[in-house]
């Protein structure tokens, strides 16, 4: 005991250690609840990536054949709202993350861009476009209004014609009737004409039955139901003439007043259509009275009448009424939008350049996303600019200035190529050679991703290949540079840099072929070109055909020299259309434009048969009718001199 000392005490003092339980079971430095937390995230993110692909995938399908059904709707906000209820799950999970272990997580979330759904255009789910149903029932509508004024015009005939007398009351009732039923057949053609064609069913077979009446002449002016007095219809006429003419005089006054500015409304527009409207009554009544009359007595009358030509109502291109033109309206608004894109897209650039400059450092990835912003940004100004220059300059307003203002942004050099936050140009030999490497190695990808890039659409143009030129030539000296860095180091420290240039192989730089940068392949280009001069030459040939056909319909009378003129044209208009048809069906779907449509509008004529087989300017049957009734009268003639 007199040896121990404190030895007892200092073993007693020997408590040994409470061994703590394992909560990092790999090793990796982090809890293993944190690395359950972060393996959750992970599933969340892609949960929220795969609802957000289910809701592209649902809305190009849906998409298809461009309708929206309630329906359809609602299943695309069901999925929509199940994607941003699973992305913002994602989300609170990816925040309580240390941002070590975060990774391309939040990245990958704010990829998941908000997906913005269509309105709703079908609603009725019959596969037919909502406004498409409007018009076909405002079609249907407006058919059977023509139908019913084509109807009363012709009991009204009937009802009048029953004592063989005409009055000018009964003949002017007549006429309004009758424009009233034009007017709504019109009206009908017009609607159904705008319907596709696939909708139009019977609607145009029922117009072509609603031939309206032939007004007869006015034989009982004073309506005192005797045959009128001639000296009495001819002052008559005289007044109806002198209104007739009051009235175009107006209406073609009203025009030019119109017309001074270069702009119709729709107030203006209104106003010619009741004034025109107001001639073509006045000139039907004088033409009906003018009938009564003698062939021979109506020449001077026919002549003042046939002076007052129709007046061409021009479209209406001010339908705001604000002084400017529609067209011009739109271009403006489009200018402003534009300009404020632009305006956007600079000052991200501007904003960009500024956070990645504050360390004085410029790695080639942050070069990469510089070049991408300011290019977007000018790309962007210069659509804006083609738009701002079309306008004229009192509409230009401060755009000109506000585009002025959007300076060019130049990009600074990338000076930390291995991007470890040191300036290249301060590292030690060794250090520098890798630098070289990596600039190398950083180039030659650059020109293969641009190459790549230009290559996705099959096309070159002349610009895509000089700056792909001036990169391979770029990347080729960076990495001869770089070899002569790595050469002067000693083989003790040159590593894997040898290996790694003889990977940079640079590119082969494609002939271009699209030289005018239309994104059309050059022998497309051709072949479009020529389809489209031949479609072009079509529509001249089938209008020539059409024309000649309205020309020779004028009297209601075809002779065999007109059939066959009619029909040598049908035949060069189909053989046009033919070879057009060739030309365009060779060409790719994406650029036969409105061609195929022109090709479908050009429906030719139909050769009427000949009525005046002997060109006397009289209807074969009316010939015939004629030969008769001289025959017959010479029958009666030689029985009453007999008798």
């Amino acid at each position: 005991d007199a040896l121990k000392d404190d030895l007892p005490e200092r073993l007693d003092n020997l408590t040994g250690i409470q061994i703590p339980e394992v909560n990092d079971y790999d090793g990796n430095g982090f809890k293993d609840d944190i690395d359950d937390r972060k393996d959750l995230a992970e599933s969340k993110v892609i949960d929220a990536e795969q609802a957000n692909a289910i809701v592209k995938d649902k809305l190009a399908e849906y998409q298809e054949d461009s309708l929206i059904t309630p329906t359809e709707l609602v299943e695309l906000e069901n999925l929509r709202a199940a994607a941003q209820s699973k992305k913002a799950k994602a989300q609170e999970l990816v925040d309580t993350l240390p941002d070590v272990l975060k990774a391309d997580l939040p990245e990958r979330l704010s990829q998941l861009k908000d997906i913005q759904l269509p309105n709703i255009n079908d609603y009725n789910g019959n596969g037919i476009n909502d406004e498409t149903d409007r018009l076909i029932l405002n079609a249907e509508k407006s058919v059977i209004n023509a139908e019913e004024t084509d109807k009363a015009v012709k009991a009204k005939l009937g009802e009048y014609q029953k004592d063989g007398l005409i009055s000018t009351n009964e003949k002017r009732e007549l006429i309004n009737l009758l424009t009233k039923a034009q007017r709504s057949k019109t009206e009908a053609q017009g609607l159904v004409d705008a319907l596709p064609n696939e909708f139009k069913g019977n609607l145009l077979l029922r117009l072509n039955n609603l031939t309206g009446i032939e007004i007869p002449k006015v034989n009982d002016a004073d309506n005192d139901g005797k045959k009128d007095d001639i000296n009495q219809l001819k002052a008559l006429i005289e007044i109806k003439v002198q209104e007739a003419e009051v009235a175009h005089q107006n209406a073609t006054s009203k025009l030019t007043e119109y017309t001074r500015d270069g702009l119709i409304n729709q107030w203006e527009k209104n106003d010619m259509i009741n004034l025109t409207h107001e001639v073509f009554s006045r000139k039907v009544r004088a033409f009906a009275l003018v009938e009564g009359l003698p062939k021979e007595q109506q020449g001077e009358f026919l002549n003042r009448l046939n002076k007052l030509e129709n007046i061409s109502i021009p479209e209406i291109n001010d339908k705001n009424n604000n002084g400017i033109a529609d067209d011009l309206d739109q271009a403006i608004a489009l200018a402003e939008i534009k300009v404020q894109e632009a305006e956007a897209a600079h000052q991200i650039a501007k904003n960009k350049l500024l956070e990645y400059q504050q360390d004085d450092l410029i790695s080639p990835t942050e070069k990469a996303e510089l070049d991408k912003l300011v290019t977007e940004a000018q790309n962007i100004k210069a659509k804006a600019q083609e738009l701002v220059v079309k306008l004229p300059d009192a509409m230009k307003g401060d755009l000109q200035n506000r585009l002025n203002n959007l300076l060019d942004i130049q990009v600074p050099e990338i000076n930390d190529f291995n991007d470890n936050g040191i300036m290249d140009n301060s590292e030690p030999e060794k250090v520098q050679a890798e630098s070289r490497v990596a600039q190398a190695e950083y180039l030659d990808q650059a020109v293969k991703d641009k190459l790549s890039e230009y290559q996705q659409n099959g096309l070159i143009t002349p610009t895509e290949k000089a700056e792909l030129d001036n990169l391979a030539k770029i990347a080729q000296n960076t990495k001869a540079e770089a070899q002569d860095f790595v050469d002067a180091l000693p083989d003790v420290w040159k590593g894997d840099l040898p290996t790694r240039l003889n990977k940079l192989t640079g590119i082969q730089v494609p002939a271009v072929n699209d030289a005018d940068g239309n994104g059309i392949a050059d022998e497309v280009d051709q072949a479009k070109s020529q389809a489209e001069s031949k479609v072009a030459e079509a529509e001249v040939t089938d209008q020539a055909a059409k024309t000649k056909l309205t020309e020779y319909q004028q009297d209601g009378l075809i002779t065999s020299t007109e059939k066959t003129d009619l029909e040598n044209l049908q035949s060069t208009a189909q053989s046009k259309k033919a070879e057009a048809q060739d030309l365009v069906n060779k060409l790719l779907d994406a650029v036969k434009g409105d061609l195929p449509a022109r090709l479908n509008n050009l429906t030719g004529v139909q050769v009427p048969e000949v009525n005046d087989a002997d060109g006397n300017g009289i209807a074969d049957e009316v010939d015939q009718a004629k030969s008769q009734a001289e025959s017959k009268v010479a029958e009666a003639e030689a029985a009453d001199q007999a008798a």
